[in-house]
């Protein structure tokens, strides 16, 4: 029982030291992106690929960035299941869509007419 709330504590104190490195490696890529404005591209994004590589690695040991993989990887599963629609079948849909499209748009039109014809004799 003791060793479990000792356990626990620690667990949370070594979640907190993450947090807090992540936060300064953010604030130290702020700080040095700012000093690098007037370097070239190349070693800007070679810098940020690498701050970004940082922040990711810290934060996959985390409790919640454990979490975000998980929903990552199990996403990826489930699109993996989809069945995808052919070309033939896409472009199908697609010409359905634009027909009925077409075919309200002109309805709504006509409807549009008649009722503005219908107010401006009321109106006379």
């Amino acid at each position: 029982m003791k060793f479990d709330l000792i356990k626990k504590r620690k667990n949370k104190y070594v979640r907190l030291i993450k947090y807090i490195f992540i936060s300064l490696i953010v604030s130290l890529a702020i700080l040095i992106g700012y000093q690098l404005r007037k370097h070239n591209s190349f070693l800007k994004i070679i810098f940020l690929f690498f701050i970004i590589l940082s922040v990711i690695f810290i934060g996959l040991y985390t409790k919640e960035g454990k979490s975000i993989l998980r929903t990552v990887k199990e996403s990826i599963l489930e699109v993996k299941k989809v069945i995808w629609p052919s070309y033939t079948e896409t472009f199908q849909t697609t010409l359905i869509i634009l027909f009925f499209t077409a075919v309200m748009s002109t309805i709504l039109f006509c409807t549009d007419c008649i009722l503005i014809k219908l107010i401006s004799l009321i109106l006379k």
